[in-house]
């Protein structure tokens, strides 16, 4: 099954038992299963949300400079209790850019999170969020 809709694109594949949902487009909508606690920056454009039984990815764009940013996630990962494992960072700088990576186990799955630095210093700083559920979790 496929199912398209106006507006943002929406794509539905597969049977009941293996769905996958994915959105693109501006102005869209995060998947109800997305963990609350997880900060989306407020003047975020959401570009994409892909909802699988395996978890969720999002997608989206701040003005905010990466080191604002990178602070905004800091506070997150330092105050929630949430949290069960070793918060692991990477940090790459290339001539396209800064790319900082966290990766943490959570109590209900695991967190990677990603921000990019735009090429241009007015384009903004783009955030890649991985939720995946531990097993046995339904999203």
């Amino acid at each position: 099954m496929v199912r398209k809709e106006s507006g943002n694109k929406m794509h539905k594949i597969g049977n009941d038992d293996e769905c996958t949902m994915q959105i693109m487009g501006s102005d869209v909508v995060i998947p109800e299963s997305f963990p609350t606690d997880i900060p989306i920056i407020w003047d975020a454009i959401i570009y994409q949300a892909i909802q699988t039984n395996d978890g969720i990815s999002l997608v989206y764009e701040t003005m905010l400079k990466p080191n604002e940013v990178d602070d905004i996630y800091n506070a997150y990962f330092n105050k929630s209790t949430i949290f069960i494992g070793e918060l692991k960072i990477t940090d790459f700088s290339s001539y396209y850019g800064v790319l900082k990576t966290y990766v943490i186990d959570r109590k209900d799955g695991s967190l990677s999170l990603q921000i990019i630095e735009g090429n241009e210093p007015d384009d903004g700083t783009m955030i890649l969020i991985l939720f995946t559920p531990n097993i046995g979790i339904e999203m």
